[in-house]
């Protein structure tokens, strides 16, 4: 990692969403959530946000976290990007970053568990 300490926000569906129920265990999920946190921040990611959103939330919070700061990195949960029902909901996400914070690089996860692999690929300047 280089000297800039990189800002992320980590995005996705909240562990009691519907949709969340239908591919884990949504307990299990919440722990994974948590822990996450934990292993970027442990790894040096120091300044990291979680913001767990599903399409009845809207994008108010993300939106808000975007303009609050700049963040190198958007991280997209696999729960969102992976449903078919919530490709939509994937697209708003970007949408949304995209024109309130076009610098901000978009990353995606496959579980969370590997959230400290997507934040590795940000490009810092």
């Amino acid at each position: 990692m280089s000297q800039t300490k990189p800002s992320i926000i980590i995005t996705g569906l909240p562990h009691t969403h519907p949709a969340v129920a239908k591919i884990a265990d949504p307990e299990q999920i919440r722990v994974m959530l948590e822990q996450t946190i934990t292993e970027l921040r442990a790894a040096g990611y120091e300044d990291i946000e979680g913001i767990w959103i599903g399409p009845d939330d809207g994008t108010s919070k993300l939106v808000e976290a975007l303009q609050s700061k700049h963040r190198h990195g958007l991280i997209i949960g696999a729960g969102v990007r992976k449903s078919d029902d919530l490709m939509f909901w994937m697209e708003e996400l970007i949408r949304t970053a995209h024109a309130v914070s076009p610098k901000t690089q978009i990353l995606f996860n496959t579980t969370p568990k590997d959230n400290l692999t997507a934040a590795g690929r940000l490009k810092l300047e």
